[in-house]
């Protein structure tokens, strides 16, 4: 993904495993109770988005593509299955009506 969105990929999987394992530490602030859940994803999601930019040395509008691309794209596709299932739900209420 990062090779589609910033161009050719300059430090490999490597450096972007290196950084989403780092962005994972921000979880740890999870257990708070309250505003750990609340605090801890988006914190992660930034450090990756900065970490992202520095690895690979890219602006941070494309860091933030390359972070936020793949959790948009799966919420999109869980949007069209519940679509799915609300249509075909509807329909065979509709036919069992008869």
């Amino acid at each position: 993904m990062l090779g589609l969105v910033v161009g050719q990929q300059r430090l490999g999987f490597g450096t972007t495993l290196r950084v989403y394992t780092y962005t994972s530490v921000a979880l740890l602030i999870a257990w708070i109770p309250v505003l750990g859940w609340l605090l801890a994803p988006i914190w992660s999601v930034l450090l990756a988005i900065f970490g992202i930019r520095e690895a690979h040395n890219t602006p941070t509008s494309k860091a933030a593509l390359v972070v936020l691309i793949p959790p948009a794209v799966v919420l999109l596709f869980l949007f069209l299955l519940l679509a799915i299932l609300l249509i075909l739900s509807r329909l065979l209420r509709a036919a069992t009506a008869f």
